[in-house]
């Protein structure tokens, strides 16, 4: 059996359903609260387009978000907002941006921006969205590096379920390997 270096983990961010923050994450856990509504028709697509359909996970507030950044379809908005709070959390601006590297588990399903392009293009035949909308995959990585000047590894991967858990050793095994630290 080989020995693993201890890592450590020196930033926090959270953005949950209810939980805005890591600690409002704990609350629930150690109140074994749910947090989880049911899915509207609006939602879904399936009420007047006249209809409130708020683009935010229920609980988040975001204290003052950037006009670009509202522009974002939240799988790109969510990751991002968790990220600078864990990087403001700690002492970053040593650390040279070549030493920087993103690790994002990003579960691929269709996102609302996604499927509001795909719905133009299948109504229409032509959309004014952004293209940005379609680009779920590996973009929300690329905006987290963009946001902590990070200009090292860059990476998005989708495993299902087991996604966090191969970004979580992928990270541990660069970190260990002194390859790439820090690592969001």
């Amino acid at each position: 059996m080989s020995r693993f270096e201890p890592i450590a983990i020196v930033g926090e961010g959270c953005v949950l359903p209810g939980a805005p923050s890591p600690d409002a994450l704990w609350d629930i856990v150690a109140q074994k609260r749910i947090v989880t509504q049911r899915v509207s028709p609006a939602r879904l697509g399936l009420a007047d387009r006249g209809a409130a359909n708020p683009a935010w996970v229920s609980g988040l507030v975001e204290e003052d978000p950037d006009k670009e950044d509202q522009a974002l379809d939240p799988v790109c908005r969510w990751p991002l907002r968790a990220v600078r709070d864990a990087w403001r959390s700690v002492a970053t601006d040593h650390i040279a941006p070549a030493r920087r590297a993103v690790i994002l588990a990003n579960l691929l399903y269709p996102s609302r921006a996604k499927a509001a392009y795909a719905a133009d293009i299948w109504r229409d035949g032509r959309t004014d969205r952004p293209l940005t909308d379609t680009l779920n995959s590996a973009y929300p990585a690329r905006l987290i590096a963009e946001a902590i000047g990070a200009t090292g590894p860059v990476l998005a991967l989708d495993a299902a379920c087991a996604s966090s858990l191969y970004a979580l050793e992928i990270a541990c095994c660069k970190l260990a390997a002194a390859s790439m630290p820090p690592t969001i």
